[in-house]
């Protein structure tokens, strides 16, 4: 007999976690498991949950990229009747369903403010199931130590397992969190969750592509300096002043600002929202040039194009630069920084782009959603035998 599995699901500011959690829940649907997906945040357009069964918290969000405040769907900072609200709906869900299996995306690694929320919930799946967490391959450096202990405690104290979406060969999580040797023996590395899996055979590395320069910046709107910049860097490049260069901007830019951006952009230069067909386009472009989230960077890595990442970065906001380097020294990137970009620079760094070849990569990186959904699998049936 196998539970049904339950996944806690917070976004905050841009949509990735969302993107990868309901990949691998996907996965889980399409392996036989019974489903049920908590999101905690806005709600999210088009987001493909197959056959798992959705439901809402009171959502919140960060107002900005400080993180340092939550508001709720009506804009008004969170209140006690908020959190509680959502802890007697979340309390009353696991008493409805009996997971086999609980995961949380992220906690305890991040979303602190959401573990009084968290905890109870914890102790009561521990009386008939198992908890797991789930986190991506790089963690945001955090300048209090302490916060590392913590996470490994309550890891000690509450899961039996934690999924690294990450190959098993690669260490970016074992370098942005210095407690994993504490955890090890909880460790699984499951690749990379792919929201799209690799086409059969590898990316054709023998032509130079003709498509589009493929410009995209997730969910959010702190892409809105590498968007503008690329309004007017076509007529800069040597090597792409003749490809359409195709920027798509998420649902967090807001219609005033996205108009404005189709208002300047130059000849050659479409801007689009967010399309349904993104993998698609990407398959068929000449370059991406992107922020540098988990999501759309193992996008880039499938579709096997020279990679441009212009990573978003704060004091408190670590995780993309991390993640940009390490691909850049391997050689399947080139980076710019956001705080500083320009049309002239964009473009001199698209030229350089340009010059990296189409890649094939090792499939086995990109199938974090089915292992993923294997371990998952396996724990909902043991426990429940």
């Amino acid at each position: 007999m196998t539970g049904p599995v339950l996944f806690w699901v917070q976004h905050l500011l841009g949509i990735g976690h969302q993107r990868r959690s309901a990949a691998i829940a996907r996965a889980c649907a399409a392996a036989g498991l019974e489903v049920h997906y908590v999101s905690g945040g806005m709600p999210v357009p088009h987001l493909d949950l197959a056959r798992c069964r959705f439901h809402q918290l009171p959502p919140c969000r960060s107002p900005d990229d400080s993180f340092s405040a939550l508001i709720d769907d009506q804009g008004q900072p969170v209140s006690p009747a908020f959190w509680s609200a959502r802890q007697s709906l979340l309390t009353q869900l696991v008493t409805d369903i009996r997971p086999a299996v609980f995961m949380t995306e992220t906690y305890p690694f991040g979303r602190r403010a959401f573990r009084h929320e968290l905890r109870p919930v914890l102790e009561q799946v521990l009386k008939t199931g198992v908890n797991v967490a789930s986190v991506r391959d790089i963690l945001v450096r955090k300048p209090d130590p302490a916060k590392y202990a913590q996470a490994a405690d309550l890891i000690d104290r509450y899961f039996t397992a934690v999924l690294v979406h990450e190959p098993d060969a690669f260490t970016g999580f074992d370098n942005s969190f210095p407690f994993s040797g504490q955890i090890a023996g909880r460790l699984h590395k499951t690749g990379y969750v792919a929201e799209r899996p690799l086409p059969p055979g590898n990316p054709d590395t023998s032509r130079e592509p003709s498509g589009d320069i493929l410009v995209s910046g997730g969910g959010s709107d702190v892409a809105l300096p590498l968007f503008r910049a690329a309004l007017a860097a076509r007529r800069h490049s040597r090597q792409a002043n003749r490809n359409i260069w195709r920027i798509l901007v998420g649902q967090g830019v807001s219609e005033a600002e996205f108009q404005s951006l189709i208002k300047d952009a130059e000849d050659g230069v479409v801007v689009e929202r967010t399309r349904a067909d993104f993998h698609d386009l990407l398959s068929r472009a000449r370059a991406s040039v992107s922020l540098a989230g988990y999501n759309t960077v193992i996008d880039g890595l499938v579709a096997g194009l020279p990679m441009l990442l212009v990573p978003f970065a704060t004091a408190t906001e670590t995780e993309q630069t991390d993640r940009a380097r390490a691909l850049a020294e391997a050689g399947h990137a080139i980076t710019h920084d956001l705080a500083t970009i320009n049309s002239l620079s964009l473009a001199a760094a698209v030229d350089r782009t340009l010059d990296l070849p189409r890649q094939n990569h090792n499939t086995a990186w990109f199938r974090g959603a089915e292992q993923s959904a294997a371990i998952l699998h396996q724990l909902a049936t043991q426990t429940r035998e």
